[in-house]
């Protein structure tokens, strides 16, 4: 793809591109995952986030409080996750990944960057791993700023023709 200076429209069609090839690889790696997407999620956010309600975990995922409260009885039953009154709410219960969580979400971890570290060894040559590993903290400064709330994704009412 040729990424010049084209303006807006280029910068949209790399956006949509990288959108695109991301989702896809996203996807790809989680047919490594051994367990549904939104248990792994859970574990995810209570390793990143530490102890955190299910309508928190709700919230950060995008999803009903009913959808997540459904993984987080499986993993409560599964013993990966616990919970307890909240310290400042007893109406709400803290989850907590359990030492059984974090075995759990370090083999699926592994799992996934095994199987993508053999992908990329045999599918890139040296100079395109460099190349690979020099766009990692551009793609991170993008993550970083997308998830600070600097760049709102655009509604309706943005992009509409004004009459």
């Amino acid at each position: 793809m040729d990424v010049g200076r084209g303006g807006a429209a280029d910068g949209d069609r790399l956006a949509e591109e990288l959108r695109l090839t991301i989702g896809h690889l996203v996807r790809a790696v989680r047919a490594a995952d051994t367990m549904p997407p939104g248990e792994a999620a859970v574990l995810g956010y209570l390793d990143r986030g530490g102890p955190l309600t299910t309508a928190d975990i709700a919230h950060r995922r995008g999803v009903s409080h009913q959808s997540a409260a459904k993984a987080v009885k499986v993993l409560v039953g599964q013993g990966l996750v616990r919970a307890e009154a909240h310290p400042d709410d007893g109406r709400k219960l803290l989850l907590h990944l359990t030492p059984a969580g974090s075995s759990r979400l370090a083999e699926e971890r592994r799992r996934r960057a095994a199987w993508l570290g053999a992908a990329v060894d045999e599918v890139l040559d040296s100079g395109e791993r460099e190349a690979l590993a020099a766009a990692l903290p551009l793609l991170a400064r993008l993550t970083a700023r997308l998830q600070a709330g600097e760049a709102r994704p655009p509604r309706d009412s943005d992009t509409a023709v004004r009459r």
